[in-house]
């Protein structure tokens, strides 16, 4: 894992859509959740041509659309990006914030075991998983950023 921070979202998310453009429409649909503004942190997920944006907490909703999106084995040949979105503030309905580079099957595995877990134990599972991400990750630069989402996973060893 690794963060970007004071990055404008939005145009974070172009670029993704540039760079993958079979998921550009949805990139771009999903992006219009970021400016409702109902919660500070999202998880990104791009499978293949699938994209989904979803607050953090609703990823470990058991049964609902965004935890069947994550839980859902992709297909190994496809591309896939998961990423926390961390907003700070909202200058002219344009996001600003952290963006953690996820491992997949690591937010899966979390996501996962959150199903197993009620109440208070569920509830601190996310909030941890939240710190760990915005806390205990080193920052990158922009260009090792993009070399990952394009796929370049070596910049990072």
């Amino acid at each position: 894992m690794r963060k970007l921070i004071k990055q404008n979202i939005l145009i974070l998310l172009s670029l993704i859509a540039a760079t993958y453009p079979q998921a550009a429409q949805g990139i771009d649909r999903e992006a219009k959740k970021l400016t409702m503004q109902g919660t500070r942190d999202y998880l990104f997920l791009l499978r293949g041509d699938k994209c989904r944006i979803c607050p953090y907490a609703d990823a470990f909703r058991s049964g609902s659309d965004d935890n069947a999106f994550w839980l859902n084995s992709p297909n190994d040949t496809g591309t896939i990006l998961a990423m926390h979105l961390h907003i700070i503030r909202c200058a002219r309905d344009s996001p600003e914030g952290s963006v953690v580079a996820l491992d997949y099957k690591e937010m899966r595995n979390t996501i996962e075991s959150a199903d197993e877990l009620q109440g208070y134990d569920r509830h601190a599972l996310i909030n941890q998983s939240i710190h760990r991400t915005l806390t205990h990750t080193p920052q990158t630069s922009t260009q090792d950023f993009m070399l990952w989402m394009k796929g370049d996973a070596d910049v990072w060893k």
